[in-house]
Order: structure tokens, then sequence, then C-alpha cells
């Protein structure tokens, strides 16, 4: 089961400065992203898509942390999750 989903975002590169590229996003913000994050051929004018989300699994030992949280939580009815 996936608790949280990837989200994502358009973005036009407006200018290109130093290592970041200028992005400017749907809601007229600025972002200044790093270049090596985005490709290599990115130049002024494109349009790149931004996406966020857990950069990694969840390991067993966070699995088990999250067992033992949630066993303490309901111990009160009796409830146990496996």
């Amino acid at each position: 089961m996936e608790l949280l989903h990837h989200k994502g975002m358009q973005a036009t590169v407006r200018a290109i400065d130093g290592d970041r590229a200028v992005l400017l996003l749907p809601d007229g913000q600025i972002v200044r992203w790093p270049l090596n994050l985005l490709p290599a051929s990115i130049k002024i004018g494109d349009e790149v898509a931004l996406h966020s989300g857990p950069t990694h699994a969840a390991t067993p030992d966070v699995h088990e942390l999250a067992h033992a949280v949630l066993n303490k939580i309901f111990a009160e009815g009796d409830a146990e999750v496996s």
C-alpha cells in the first residue's frame, strides 16, 4: 500500500543562472532549481515536469517501529496490528 502519492507540476525555464535554472511555476512563483537535476539539453523556454515524493522505500526497521507504535496506541482496546 502506497501512502504517499507523487505530486507533480509543470514549470517553464525562464533563465539559466550559473548552476541553477530559474523556473516559472503556473502560479507565478519562481524557483531556482539545480541544473544537475535537469536534462543536460535544457534551454530557456523548455517546459519541465517537477515531481516530489519519497526518495526511498521504508526499511523493515521503520515498519517494525510503526507496528510497535500502533500496537501501543491500540493497546487500550486489546487490538493488535500485524
